[in-house]
């Protein structure tokens, strides 16, 4: 049975395969390069970056849960790419949250006094209160971040977050989902440098 079809290889070209298959397995008979597809642009390169980031974290789990309510945020994240980093941040946060492991905005982790927050500390699991930044470290956060990060969960996958603030929270997202799961996401760096 022959069976032609295009593919995207590595290097960026399009090409047209024929496989072939025989009684036992699958071979490749003939492969055209018809042309070289041009190289996305910064968005594009992002966008790609982060549904791969996505696809490693999700091998992460042996066992899903909820296959489909995992499927439907990675329809959701392809059908908004150009909101790459935004959704990018809702997935990790919403992650975390289904791993019992959220990032604690309602109270201080501290001290779990709930005024005056003014920062956060990933290794702590969350906010940090203006009281209790004298004994621990935390990073301060404007108060537009704070609200961001206690709404971010009931934002859909279609609303844009400020790039400023995306930019500003992955990291700490990053930081505290690699301490929380222990776990070394690869590309956690590679969005950090490109971002």
């Amino acid at each position: 049975m022959t069976s032609p079809f295009q593919a995207m290889v590595s290097l960026g070209a399009w090409s047209e395969i024929t496989i072939n298959q025989s009684k036992d397995k699958a071979y490749l008979e003939k492969a055209n390069l018809i042309t070289f597809a041009p190289l996305p642009d910064r968005e594009g390169l992002m966008a790609s970056l982060v549904m791969q980031v996505i696809l490693q974290i999700l091998l992460l789990d042996e066992e899903i849960d909820h296959p489909s309510e995992i499927y439907q945020r990675l329809v959701e994240i392809r059908r908004h790419m150009d909101l790459a980093l935004s959704n990018y941040l809702k997935f990790l946060i919403q992650y975390l949250d289904d791993q019992g492991l959220p990032i604690i905005v309602d109270y201080c982790v501290n001290c779990q006094n709930k005024l005056k927050i003014v920062g956060i500390n990933p290794q702590l699991g969350g906010f940090i209160c203006q009281s209790c930044l004298p004994k621990v470290s935390a990073t301060l956060l404007s108060a537009e971040s704070l609200k961001l990060m206690r709404s971010i969960r009931h934002k859909t996958y279609a609303e844009a977050i400020s790039p400023s603030l995306t930019k500003m929270l992955i990291p700490l997202v990053h930081e505290h989902f690699n301490f929380h799961l222990d776990v070394h996401v690869e590309g956690f760096k590679t969005i950090e440098k490109i971002m």
